[in-house]
């Protein structure tokens, strides 16, 4: 607490003797943090395992890392579907490795939190994808005349460059024990179908402290450098992690500050994804359109004809969507009870909104059409004899309601109203 209040007083104080604060008692409070229901790494060991001796295990992982010779084990790399087709490697560390993970990550975001700048929004407190929308929704209403430029990194988390990301480190903090075990972390091996791979170069994604590391690189590399060039005043940026859109004025300007963004990444070795960044014409009135942190956004009408910013779910992302809820429902019709699918169902349908849930998103409300047509199809499924009829389907929707998109009224859609073949 004390040493939040120090950095929130001097954000720019130099920090050593870091290590002192991992002990026993940060340490389980990251532990008690940590999802008790994600995958097991290399060990096997759960967190429940792990919790059944907690005081001995936790001491003795603070005696070794004061002692520098604690060191991490080798990541479980699994490899999860992309949104826009392709797969994405995600790294699993062992309990007590993401309990170092998230102790660290703590005492970096104590320290640089109150340093970061206003158009980052990814993995902070308070913060998150929907004051990113916020915020640049505000920005582009509000204007005739904007152009956005659409920047996609290259594999980011795959490339952060060690060297340069531990310079940047060293500007505040000083303590060369804190300084090694992040080196550490960011070394660790990671085990693969084909063997055990060093890291080189970048913060696996899917490692509890990835996040942090990743917005202190970009404070560095973009934040910063935009508010401190004189060039760039004109620019806004919104960043969530490292899907970011700068919107300018001018197309001229746009254009300047693509060629500007790339030189700079380039500096910090990094590479601008030029198959996916680019300048988007989007003023208002206009028929273009760019996606944005999985919503697709474009100009439409009010009801009295006048120009509208609007935003929808992303198409690939809402066809996804539906079709992971379909094979879900498919896969688990027999081996779960009624009442436990529906509450299941609930929790997903509850998810979906609480994410792509933003005003003037149509989508939702096909969304509740979609997942209500795939659960009267599937549970009808369960055996030769149909569960339910129309009727009785609709009776338990409004006994047992699930979460509805704002003015949605499933008791009175009609089931030819659907419109998704599931």
């Amino acid at each position: 607490m004390r040493m939040r209040l120090a950095a929130k007083q001097n954000p720019h104080r130099v920090w050593f003797n870091l290590m002192h604060q991992m002990k026993v008692g940060m340490l389980k409070r990251a532990f008690h943090g940590l999802d008790d229901k994600k995958a097991r790494g290399v060990d096997g060991v759960s967190k429940a395992q792990y919790g059944r001796d907690l005081e001995a295990n936790l001491g003795r992982l603070e005696n070794q890392l004061h002692r520098g010779s604690w060191k991490p084990q080798p990541m479980r790399r699994v490899m999860i579907p992309k949104a826009g087709g392709g797969k994405r490697p995600l790294a699993i560390a062992s309990v007590e490795d993401k309990i170092v993970q998230k102790a660290a990550a703590e005492i970096l975001e104590t320290i640089f939190e109150p340093i970061f700048c206003e158009s980052s929004h990814g993995f902070r407190p308070q913060r998150g994808a929907h004051s990113a929308v916020k915020a640049l929704h505000g920005w582009l209403a509000n204007r005739t005349h904007s152009h956005v430029v659409d920047i996609d990194i290259e594999k980011f988390f795959d490339t952060i460059d060690h060297e340069k990301l531990m310079e940047i480190l060293k500007k505040r903090i000083s303590d060369r024990r804190f300084l090694r075990l992040i080196r550490r972390l960011l070394k660790a091996e990671v085990l693969t179908a084909e063997g055990v791979l060093n890291n080189t170069t970048g913060t696996p994604q899917g490692s509890v402290i990835s996040p942090i590391l990743a917005n202190i690189f970009l404070h560095e590399v973009i934040d910063q450098w935009l508010v401190e060039e004189k060039s760039a005043r004109r620019w806004r940026l919104i960043r969530y992690a490292d899907d970011m859109v700068i919107c300018t004025g001018r197309r001229q300007e746009a254009q300047k500050c693509l060629v500007a963004i790339e030189k700079r990444l380039a500096d910090y070795g990094l590479r601008l994804n030029r198959d996916k960044s680019h300048v988007v014409p989007f003023e208002r009135g206009g028929r273009e359109i760019f996606h944005f942190l999985g919503f697709r956004w474009y100009w439409g009408m009010d009801r009295k004809r006048r120009p509208l910013l609007k935003l929808k779910t992303q198409t690939e992302r809402f066809r996804r969507s539906i079709k992971e809820f379909t094979r879900w429902i498919k896969e688990n019709r027999n081996r779960k009870r009624l009442k436990v699918l529906w509450k299941e169902a609930g929790e997903k349908m509850r998810g979906h909104f609480a994410y792509y849930g933003v005003q003037l998103n149509t989508r939702l409300y096909e969304f509740y059409q979609a997942v209500c047509q795939a659960l009267f199809k599937w549970l009808n499924r369960r055996s030769q004899k149909p569960s339910f009829t129309w009727t009785s389907f609709q009776a338990r929707m409004k006994r047992m309601p699930l979460p509805k998109p704002w003015g949605c009224n499933m008791v009175n859609i009609r089931q030819r109203d659907f419109v998704y073949a599931i």
